[in-house]
């Protein structure tokens, strides 16, 4: 089996976990079938995002600071945003919700569609341990007052982009990123993520 048509079979088993985990997180409160409707509808997205980053960076051009060559991952990002949006506006549901419901699906299926890299894999693993650890113990925490929902994701986020940016600060080879202009994008978006965790604390 070649490279590529393995990378297609690890998307595409990657994806119907990723629906499995989000049918079994949503199953109680929607139709089996509107679930995976819209799930799919994420996954489309991530795919879409995939393909135009991809176009988009052969366009690009390479600097010291900039490396077009895995730009499809922010387009993949960007396209599972755009369809984790859509779907909460349909579903009516906060995007912090959908966000915890989709989470740990996103983070199996980019584990398994990484499962020729090892160290990429593992690490993903590692954080979804940690969303799982974390959704366990959350309520437990004296200064986290409010309980809500969105800690687990927001804390597994922060800690990922926060990787990303030392990473991509210090041997940028290492992952699969932009070069060291990704240190300010990632680290900009782990402030988010544990801003985010503020916000939802009422502290």
């Amino acid at each position: 089996m070649s490279n590529y048509l393995l990378q297609l079979v690890l998307v595409a088993l990657g994806g119907y976990l990723f629906l499995f985990i989000f049918w079994r997180n949503l199953s109680e409160d929607y139709p089996d079938k509107r679930i995976f409707l819209h799930g799919f509808g994420i996954v489309l997205g991530a795919l879409l995002g995939a393909f135009f980053g991809n176009l988009i960076s052969a366009s690009l051009r390479s600097s010291s600071l900039f490396d077009p060559k895995y730009f499809f991952w922010w387009g993949t990002g960007i396209g599972l945003v755009t369809g984790l949006i859509r779907t909460s506006r349909v579903l009516k549901l906060s995007l912090v919700q959908l966000l915890e419901y989709s989470l740990p699906g996103i983070l199996l299926w980019f584990a398994v569609i990484n499962f020729l890299i090892p160290i990429h894999a593992i690490s993903l693993m590692l954080l979804l341990g940690l969303f799982y650890l974390t959704k366990a113990v959350y309520r437990k925490f004296t200064w986290y007052k409010s309980g809500k929902v969105g800690f687990a994701s927001f804390l597994t986020l922060g800690v990922f982009f926060s990787l990303r940016a030392v990473i991509a600060a210090t041997a940028p080879s290492m992952v699969s990123s932009v070069g060291k202009v990704e240190t300010v994008l990632a680290a900009c978006l782990a402030f988010l993520c544990f801003w985010s965790i503020y916000q939802l604390s009422d502290v």
